[in-house]
């Protein structure tokens, strides 16, 4: 997980199984995330993040 654009469009990604992940990331008592990409951010916007995608991808 990153603050960027997430890459979840390859031909092998599945979306169902991208959504499991990120419903186990949000329940977790993170305080801050040190993504691979782009600065570090708060465990508050992992969950704005995550709850973002959750809603645009409709799953």
């Amino acid at each position: 997980m990153y603050d960027g654009p997430l890459i979840e469009d390859l031909w092998h990604s599945d979306l169902t199984d991208y959504a499991a992940s990120m419903r186990r990331l949000r329940k977790l008592p993170v305080r801050t995330v040190h993504g691979g990409h782009f600065p570090s951010f708060s465990g508050q916007h992992l969950t704005q993040l995550i709850d973002d995608w959750l809603r645009q991808h409709d799953l």
